[in-house]
């Protein structure tokens, strides 16, 4: 099983001198198997080079997919290209105005993060894990302090 660890937004929380996002959400991404997982890349690695960097005059290449910043139609491309549905989706969104003001230092926002985490790792049903699960977090998010 692979679980793949994602999420959108930031953790800041000065609304008054910085234009920090009004969301932050977590998603995971449970594939059942290798393949699957295999399939996932496959389809993005197709999306984005048939749907948004086919172009030889392109100005910008892109990296990643992201929802917020494609059409419908490049949606459902995607989907289409997904052979399998052994795959679920977890995913929670916190609304950053109703946050507890002690959970908005930086030690407050790690262990915000973690709960958030936590909080949808724990709904993943791990009965089908065969022999192991490999967790996969989104590394550019990642920074030491």
């Amino acid at each position: 099983m692979f679980v793949f660890l994602d999420e959108s937004g930031d953790l800041g929380f000065d609304f008054s001198n910085k234009r920090p996002s009004e969301k932050f959400v977590i998603t995971l991404l449970v594939c059942d198997s290798k393949e699957v997982a295999d399939g996932f890349r496959s389809a993005v690695k197709r999306t984005l080079k048939n749907k948004l960097n086919h172009k030889k005059s392109c100005t910008r290449y892109v990296e990643e997919l992201h929802a917020k910043d494609l059409t419908l139609s490049i949606k459902q491309y995607f989907y289409r290209q997904l052979r399998n549905d052994d795959w679920r989706l977890y995913s929670v969104v916190l609304n950053k105005r109703r946050v507890y003001d002690h959970l908005t230092t930086v030690a407050g926002r790690k262990k915000l993060y973690n709960f958030l985490s936590n909080f949808l790792l724990s709904r993943v049903d791990l009965s089908k894990a065969t022999p192991s699960v490999t967790l996969v977090v989104d590394k550019c998010k990642i920074k030491r302090r």
